[in-house]
Parts: structure tokens; sequence; C-alpha cells
């Protein structure tokens, strides 16, 4: 049998890394909807003022042996009279031999009221918009880093 090339291998892992993230993808996305179901979270998230404070998050990743740490869901009060939100995504990927570490917040919706986040995080283009964020983010990690 042929020996693969690093290269080869770095691909390998790559694409090992995403399948990977698209398995977890499905219980976060369980987990974002519970979150934002539950009593303590809707208490914090309405309690927040429209000043560059926000609450997060974060289920770890206890599925598999991959890069993936964790990932998360950030809000943030946009407005105080009617209030309103901005809803983002996180991902925590470790280094490996062909990736480095990555750790990054991405923003998914803006200016929603709370129940309009509850009823996106329900629908099949947030979970595809979530999946194609954090395939991105695997990419980014396993590309050369830039300086």
């Amino acid at each position: 049998m042929k020996e693969l090339t690093d290269e080869q291998r770095k691909v390998q892992t790559c694409q090992q890394t995403k399948d990977s993230v698209n398995c977890i993808t499905e219980h976060f996305l369980c987990y974002v909807t519970q979150c934002l179901a539950h009593e303590e979270y809707i208490e914090a998230i309405k309690a927040l003022l429209p000043t560059g404070k926000f609450t997060q998050i974060r289920q770890r990743n206890a599925y598999d042996h991959s890069f993936v740490e964790n990932m998360g869901i950030v809000v943030e009060r946009i407005e105080s009279d009617s209030p309103t939100f901005s809803l983002g995504v996180s991902i925590e990927l470790a280094a490996g031999r062909y990736n480095h570490a990555l750790s990054v917040t991405i923003p998914i919706s803006t200016c929603l009221t709370f129940e309009e986040l509850r009823g996106l995080v329900k629908t099949d283009d947030f979970a595809k918009k979530v999946r194609q964020v954090f395939e991105k983010q695997v990419e980014i990690s396993f590309s050369p880093k830039s300086l």
C-alpha cells in the first residue's frame, strides 16, 4: 500500500475534522435550542444592558477525540427600549500536527427580538449557516497561519 504524503495526511485530517464537526453540530443545535428555553439563561439575556456586554454558553466536546474543544452561542443586547439582540456562534479548535489552534465567534443574526432568536435557532436555515460557518473555520485552522 502506498504511503500518504504529509500534504495528503493534512487534507485527510482536515476532512475528518469537518466530518466530526458536522456530527457534533447536530448535538450543538439541540443544545442551543435548550439554552434559549432555560429560565436562568433567559433571565440573564433579558438582564443584559446594551453596553457591549454579552452572555455566552459553551458546550464542551465529549463526543469524540477530534480537535473540537467546544462550541457555543453568544447573545448580545442591541437596544434597550424595544429589546433586540444579536446572536453569534463560537468554536474552539485545538492545535494539531497539521492545523493551528483557533478560537472565534462569528455573528449569525442581529436586531431580533428574543422570541425571534428562539424561532431562528429552530430553522433549517440556521442549521445550514452554522454548519457552513464551522466548516469554514476548520478550513482556516488547517490553512497556513498568517502573520
